[in-house]
């Protein structure tokens, strides 16, 4: 449920300071540490915040802010119409850096999504479940039972491949004026959750990395994948939009083809290229042709980071 309004009810009643327009990745607020958060408009992703200093504890003041990834936020800080760019470290006081954020409407329908996103996966297993249900031999024989076995998973991936496949093409549109986008904003969301737990953290995927199979397995979701390559990677999205070039190695890496911040989510294509080692995090309208090695621990943008130590 993270980053969803659940979030905001379940840290609202340990004692935080958090409007229902921040979106919050609620896993790295401890609850010794909420009622030293303030929140207000403001997207949170993977940060690490540090109420203590010096046996010390100082409030955290955020407004109307985004805050990126690994960011660490020193006891005390305030940070207000800021984007705080990742792996940054903010102490003291941030007001106005590159202040460019749009006004984020509440969005409910997430949840809704994810609801009829479940429907369609359990309804999906009608396909294998008549498979299962023909008979064709002798039930005893242990052939005709591994023979079933295999029928059945090969139609079920098949199934779900499919689905998969048709869901990215129906959530990501392209246009001649605006280029990628999504067609709904919880739509998306629900897709990323899906394709995070579903897709790469709880299924037998992993068993294929590094083989041929899981580059097919790319090109049937879309993406380009230009001779030999090396998949190890964390998760990917947005397939249609990525371009894997000949000899790419991808170790425990994130490659896709959005970028999110507080003025709104933007997509584009993006090329890996050469070895993304550990942590190595390719967003939208990137091209990293041409580079040897890349991380670890890095984001890869279409502009250069820069470290906020403030």
């Amino acid at each position: 449920f993270d980053n969803t309004k659940l979030v905001n009810i379940y840290l609202i009643a340990l004692g935080m300071d958090v409007d229902f327009a921040s979106h919050i990745w609620a896993v790295y607020f401890p609850p010794s540490k909420l009622d030293l958060i303030s929140v207000r408009r403001t997207f949170f992703s993977t940060v690490i915040l540090d109420v203590e200093h010096e046996g010390e504890y100082k409030k955290i003041e955020v407004m109307n802010s985004s805050v990126g990834y690994s960011v660490v936020v020193k006891a005390g800080a305030k940070i207000k119409d800021s984007q705080v760019p990742p792996l940054s470290i903010v102490n003291g006081t941030l007001n106005g850096l590159k202040s460019e954020i749009a006004k984020t409407p509440i969005n409910y329908s997430t949840g809704l999504w994810c609801c009829l996103f479940g429907i369609v996966i359990i309804a999906s297993l009608i396909v294998a479940f008549e498979v299962s249900e023909y008979n064709a031999g002798d039930p005893a024989g242990l052939g005709f039972s591994v023979t079933k076995f295999a029928l059945v998973l090969v139609a079920q991936m098949t199934t779900w491949l499919s689905l998969y496949a048709l869901l990215q093409r129906i959530i990501l549109k392209k246009s001649c004026k605006d280029g990628w986008q999504s067609r709904s904003q919880g739509m998306y969301e629900a897709y990323m959750t899906i394709t995070y737990y579903l897709v790469w953290r709880y299924s037998l995927l992993i068993l294929t990395f590094g083989t041929p199979f899981m580059n097919l397995y790319l090109r049937c979701l879309g993406a380009k994948v230009e001779g030999r390559m090396y998949y190890f990677a964390m998760c990917s999205y947005d397939h249609p939009l990525l371009t894997f070039r000949n000899r790419t190695v991808v170790d425990r890496s994130v490659v896709s083809g959005h970028a999110v911040d507080m003025r709104g989510l933007h997509f584009g294509p993006s090329i890996a290229a050469g070895v993304l080692h550990a942590g190595v995090n390719i967003m939208a309208n990137t091209d990293a042709t041409g580079a040897k090695e890349l991380g670890p621990s890095r984001f890869i943008l279409p502009t250069a980071m820069i470290t906020v130590d403030v």
